[in-house]
Parts: C-alpha cells; sequence; structure tokens
C-alpha cells in the first residue's frame, strides 16, 4: 500500500489558537463596522439594490416622463413663432 503525504501536522494548540484569532479578528471587525455606522450604509445600499432590480429602468422613465411633459409644453410656443414674418 502506499502511503500518502497529508501535509504538516499542525498541533491542537496551533489550531485553537488560530480559530481564536479568527473568531477575535471577525468579532473586531464587526464592532469597528457597527461604530463606523458601516452597517446604515450596507442597509441603504442593499435597499437601493433591490430597488433596481424590482425596476430597473425607473429612474430613466421617470427622467423620460418629465422630458416629455416639457417638450410638451414647448410645442405651443414653437407653433405660434413659425408665422412668417412679413
Amino acid at each position: 500500500m502506499i502511503e500518502m503525504d497529508t501535509g504538516p501536522q499542525l498541533s491542537p494548540a496551533v489550531v485553537v489558537c488560530l480559530a481564536i484569532a479568527i473568531v477575535v479578528a471577525v468579532n473586531g471587525g464587526l464592532v469597528l463596522a457597527v461604530r463606523r455606522g458601516g452597517t446604515q450604509r450596507q442597509v441603504e445600499m442593499l435597499q437601493r439594490a433591490a430597488k433596481a432590480a424590482r425596476n430597473p429602468w425607473g429612474d430613466q422613465e421617470k427622467k423620460m416622463s418629465e422630458l416629455r411633459e416639457r417638450v410638451a409644453q414647448l410645442k405651443p410656443d414653437s407653433e405660434t413663432n413659425t408665422e412668417p414674418d412679413d
């Protein structure tokens, strides 16, 4: 039978220390994010993304309808100005 090399062997103390370091780092990052208001910004960003996903062209449609209304207001004025001046 061929024995396979399983790589370097870590002692259980090293594994426990690495696990504790990871937990402390993650919790520290969460505390910093909360203190800086990062979670509120992330929530707002996710809300904007969800809104955009529901209606991806909503902003453009709103701008186009506003432009359409402005053009409609201009048409009567431009028709009265097209009379020839004699």
